[in-house]
C-alpha cells in the first residue's frame, strides 16, 4: 500500500504524516520501519528499495516513510519507480510518501489508486482564518476583532503561513495575556507595523484593472518596505479566477528559478 501526501503545508501534511506513523505503531508495535529523506541523500533510495523488497522474517508488517520521493539521480528514476509499483497492491509493506510538490510526470501514478493520495495546497485567506480559529481555541487563546484581523494579515504573508500561525499562537499561550487578546499585547509579541494595512492595498490591487492601477499599488507596496515575497503571498492568499490562476503560475515560476519575484509581480500587473 501506498499513501502519497503532496504539498506545501508542511505543517498540516507532516501532522498527517505523524497520524499514520501513530497509528501504525499501535497496531504493529514491533514492526520494521525506515525513514529516508531522498532530498538530503538521494542515494538512500537503494535502502528504501532493499528494505521494501527484502520478506520481513520476525514481524507481520513494515513500514516506510519517504521524504521527497522524486529526489534521485535521473539514471535511477526508472528502478526506483518499479520498486514503489511493486508495493502498490501489498497488504503487510505500507509506504507513506511526504513531498512538498505534486509528484512529476514520470510518478503520476501516485496520484491514481489504488494510491491513496492526499493534496495539502496552502489555504486561502478564508481558510487560514478558519484554521487560526481552531488552532487557537486548542490552546486557549481569543482574539479580539481588531487583533484577529491583524494577525491574520500577518500569518498570510508567511511562506509557511499554518506552521507560522501555529508556532505564533503557542507564543501566545504561553505570554499570560488576558483574552480575548487585544491588538495593543499582539503587537509586544509581533512586530505588526511593518504590514500593517499591506492587506487593504493588495485588496485594492485585486480590484482594480491590470496595467498601471495596479503598477501603482506596487509602487505603494515597495515604497512602504514590503518584501516581494510578502506581497506575492499576500496576493495569493486574496485573489479568485483568473488572478488565482496567473498567480498559481507566477508562484511556480519563481519557486522554479524561472522569474524573480519583482519581475513576476510586475509581469502580473500587466498581465503578461
Amino acid at each position: 500500500m501506498i499513501i502519497c501526501l503532496y504539498g506545501p503545508d508542511s505543517y498540516r501534511r507532516e501532522e498527517k504524516v505523524r497520524e499514520l506513523v501513530l497509528k501504525y505503531r499501535e497496531k504493529y508495535a514491533h514492526a520494521d520501519f525506515l525513514e529516508v529523506d531522498l532530498e538530503e541523500n538521494p542515494e538512500d533510495w537503494i535502502l528504501a528499495r532493499d528494505f521494501l523488497e527484502q520478506n520481513s522474517l520476525f514481524t507481520p508488517s513494515k513500514f516506510c516513510l519517504i521524504r521527497e520521493s522524486g529526489s534521485v539521480g535521473e539514471e535511477y528514476l526508472k528502478g526506483w519507480k518499479e520498486v514503489l509499483k511493486s508495493v502498490l497492491d501489498s497488504e503487510s509493506v505500507f509506504a507513506v510518501i511526504s513531498d512538498s510538490s505534486k509528484p512529476i510526470a514520470a510518478f503520476d501514478f501516485l496520484l491514481k489508486p489504488p494510491v491513496k493520495a492526499q493534496e495539502f495546497d496552502e489555504f486561502s485567506r478564508a481558510e487560514l482564518g478558519a484554521f487560526v480559529l481552531k488552532e487557537a481555541g486548542a490552546r486557549g487563546v481569543k482574539f479580539d476583532a481588531p487583533a484577529l484581523r491583524a494577525f491574520a494579515d500577518y500569518v498570510s504573508g508567511a511562506g509557511e503561513r499554518t506552521r507560522v500561525a501555529v508556532s505564533e499562537i503557542e507564543k501566545i499561550s504561553l505570554a499570560g495575556f488576558a483574552m480575548p487578546l487585544s491588538l495593543v499585547d499582539l503587537s509586544k509579541l509581533i512586530s505588526l507595523e511593518k504590514y500593517s494595512g499591506s492587506y487593504q492595498i493588495v485588496t485594492s490591487l485585486i480590484r482594480a484593472n491590470k496595467g498601471y492601477n495596479r503598477l501603482a499599488g506596487l509602487l505603494e507596496l515597495e515604497l512602504r518596505g514590503d518584501d516581494p515575497r510578502y506581497t506575492l503571498n499576500l496576493l495569493g492568499s486574496v485573489a479568485w479566477g483568473e488572478d488565482a490562476v496567473a498567480l498559481a503560475r507566477v508562484d511556480e515560476m519563481v519557486k522554479g528559478g524561472e522569474s524573480e519575484d519583482e519581475v513576476a509581480l510586475t509581469g502580473f500587473a500587466l498581465g503578461l
